[in-house]
């Protein structure tokens, strides 16, 4: 959808430069291109889970819920600025789809895998389907960071004693079992992602 908006643009203007969104720290599965890994067990690899994995009801004692209605994952998520139903940051009519038995939830990537990066890169942001590659885009935008120290707004994960990502639920370090050396170890991989991504994007003219 953004790279249509994008294309409806450039057709009135094509000299309007055009950026579309990339989050490197939450993986959002209402972006098709995300929510097809997040969906297949092939890349588990590459996303970040609750440390006992799922549980639900009144054996959850996890700062958040691994479920939502009757969908749940045992990849770690929260459900801050994520549509709901009835009523979320984006309302849902009936039970939120963001693919099938998935919960609707900010999902998070984990940069110490080799080959998420080399996808981060050459898929998410350089494909030619809806990255720097396609004609109706200029460039992206970057939101979120990963932090190895407590830090940032009170209230979110990066503010818990050994950091963690920015904007994510109070606790999620501790409900997915990272350590210090874990959460260096994923801030300074994200480090490495975001700098071979803007190498890329500036060769690539973006």
């Amino acid at each position: 959808m953004m790279v249509t908006q994008a294309q409806a643009v450039k057709d009135i203007n094509p000299e309007t430069r055009i950026f579309v969104y990339r989050n490197f720290v939450k993986a959002l599965p209402w972006l098709s291109s995300v929510r097809e890994k997040v969906t297949d067990p092939a890349y588990s690899g590459w996303f970040l889970g609750f440390k006992d994995g799922v549980k639900n009801g009144t054996d959850n004692d996890y700062h958040v819920d691994p479920c939502t209605g009757d969908k749940c994952s045992a990849l770690y998520h929260d459900v801050l600025q994520t549509p709901g139903h009835p009523t979320g940051d984006g309302n849902c009519v009936e039970e939120c789809d963001c693919g099938e038995g998935l919960p609707c939830g900010e999902y998070l990537f984990d940069h110490r895998n080799g080959s998420l990066r080399e996808w981060l890169v050459s898929e998410f942001v350089m494909g030619e389907s809806t990255g720097v590659g396609n004609a109706a885009v200029d460039g992206v935008f970057l939101d979120d960071d990963w932090l190895n120290h407590t830090g940032g707004d009170a209230g979110y994960c990066n503010a818990d004693p050994f950091g963690g990502p920015t904007e994510e639920a109070s606790g999620c370090a501790e409900d997915m079992g990272l350590t210090q050396d874990d959460t260096t170890a994923i801030t300074d991989g994200w480090a490495e992602t975001v700098d071979a991504v803007r190498e890329a994007v500036i060769a690539g003219n973006g």
